[in-house]
């Protein structure tokens, strides 16, 4: 199969992840190794979750560089990777709260408006946004709790769906984070909308 035509699942790299998990658990249950199979699955939902986090810390912290580099001056891309990017990501969002905290204003009004609109006229984006900072919050509990011990609540359907629906959140930071014309006229970010409808992500992206 070539890469055009993989599947949902083989493109994404946290799917694939799950669906291996998964496979090994089929296998140890055909093997009647129940209990390893067992065990096996208490661990699939955290390593989702780890996972999920840090590809999507990856996705949005590279939308950001993308959003200097194309400017072609180095200089502007050094300063934003050491002072807005390295080591900074955990500031975005206020995680312990599960809301988006400093990320609405972090890019001026244009974001800060359009994260409006969204919430406003596209309730299924709210969802998207909270499954994002469920995620992003749990994945600090874990790492700085006792993993070994520690579970989550709800199946690994459950969390996949709620992988989904983040990945959905991230498409939109994506859109919105596009990089913008030298200039650009005020009020309302139509163009951004425009170029990727959030509303519409809900509809048509195939998960």
């Amino acid at each position: 199969m070539s890469s055009s035509e993989k599947s949902p699942t083989e493109k994404d790299p946290i799917l694939r992840l799950v669906a291996e998990h998964q496979d090994a658990c089929e296998f140890l249950r055909e093997s009647h190794q129940l209990s390893y199979a067992i065990a096996l699955e208490r661990e699939v939902s955290k390593a989702l979750v780890l996972g999920a986090a840090s590809y999507f810390e990856k996705r949005i912290t590279t939308f950001i560089a993308a959003m200097t580099t194309h400017l072609g001056d180095t200089r502007v891309t050094a300063l934003v990777r050491l002072k807005a990017i390295k080591r900074q990501y955990h500031t975005y969002f206020a995680w312990d709260k599960r809301k988006l905290g400093p990320f609405k204003t972090l890019f001026g009004d244009i974001v800060a408006d359009a994260l409006k609109k969204l919430t406003r006229e596209h309730p299924t984006f709210k969802l998207d946004q909270d499954a994002f900072l469920e995620i992003g919050q749990l994945r600090n509990v874990l790492v700085h709790s006792n993993f070994a011990t520690h579970t989550l609540d709800g199946t690994t359907e459950e969390w996949i769906t709620k992988y989904k629906s983040a990945s959905r959140f991230v498409d939109c930071v994506e859109a919105l984070l596009a990089p913008l014309p030298r200039t650009i006229s005020p009020g309302p970010p139509k163009r951004i909308l425009r170029r990727q409808k959030p509303g519409d992500n809900h509809r048509h992206v195939k998960r």
